[in-house]
């Protein structure tokens, strides 16, 4: 390759335009169980894992194709049934070699994957902590290696994000919208129903652990209308639109802080915060009928210090 750069996350995008690129390393499932793979790439990918830790078992699980008239665009899960594995049986402690195969030709480019764990919980892209690099898999690292075009000669980079997913599992909407646990990341989506991205985020922030509501949920009044567990004290932020003119009443309790989100193509966002204990995390709706706010709120979490 031209080049190599370490990632801190199955994720690459916007790099430029007339280029191959293969990630690869080795995941390390967290839980023994089924697990589903899901890629998506502009202009198209293949996703390939073998059965152990050796190249020699690689075999296809998925793909994102090109066609003339479309290609599969950022986070965009569903366009072709081939963008899914099906269910692979994996054991924790083991480590498989997983590889993508990308090509960009112009205009935008990405090529991100993710899997649904055996608990059903879906994280897109794969975090970090499951993967080590391709020239290092016995040391477990928060990163990822892969191979990239770029200047030759030049040196990895490493990106690591603060924090692992502190969000075990989503265990209520009151929509039944599907929620997404993710990390934050500058430029990432907030919604899952809106294509609006952290803009400027700032760096405390960086690879906390995002709860990706629905924004059209901003008329709910349901209390509880969001629960989920987490397995360590927490820091909870829950990132509500600046046009609000009441809190509603389970946010009351709640400290607000002086730190404002921008995101792009829509309102800053205050941040309110509570401490809260391993187990169980309830938050109400976001009342846009009494409150004012015009766009739902998302949720920020951390480790308590």
């Amino acid at each position: 390759p031209h080049g190599s750069e370490v990632i801190a996350r199955f994720l690459k995008k916007d790099w430029g335009d007339h280029y191959l690129q293969r990630l690869h390393g080795y995941i390390h499932p967290p839980m023994d169980g089924d697990y589903t793979f899901s890629i998506a790439a502009d202009d198209e990918a293949q996703l390939l894992l073998s059965e152990n830790d050796t190249r020699a078992q690689l075999r296809q699980i998925a793909l994102a194709p090109a066609s003339e008239s479309s290609w599969v665009r950022y986070e965009d899960w569903d366009r072709d049934p081939r963008q899914h594995s099906a269910k692979i049986n994996l054991r924790r402690g083991q480590r498989y070699y997983v590889e993508v195969l990308h090509k960009e030709l112009e205009g935008g480019d990405h090529v991100i994957v993710g899997w649904q764990l055996p608990s059903g919980q879906l994280q897109r892209p794969i975090a970090g902590r499951h993967l080590t690099p391709a020239n290092e898999p016995t040391r477990l690292l928060n990163t990822a290696f892969i191979s990239v075009p770029g200047s030759s000669g030049s040196p990895p980079t490493a990106t690591t994000a603060i924090s692992n997913l502190l969000v075990r599992s989503i265990d209520f909407v009151s929509s039944g919208e599907a929620y997404r646990i993710t990390e934050a990341h500058n430029d990432d989506f907030v919604y899952i129903d809106r294509h609006w991205r952290f803009k400027d985020l700032p760096q405390e922030f960086n690879g906390a652990t995002l709860v990706r509501t629905r924004n059209d949920d901003d008329v709910i009044a349901a209390n509880p209308h969001l629960r989920f567990t987490v397995d360590q004290p927490v820091v909870v932020y829950v990132a509500m639109s600046n046009s609000i003119t009441t809190l509603p009443a389970w946010l009351q309790s709640w400290t607000p802080t002086e730190i404002m989100l921008e995101l792009r193509s829509a309102s800053d966002y205050r941040l309110y915060r509570a401490n809260f204990p391993a187990g169980s995390v309830s938050l109400g709706g976001n009342e846009r009928e009494k409150s004012g706010a015009k766009d739902n709120y998302f949720v920020l979490v951390l480790p308590s210090r």
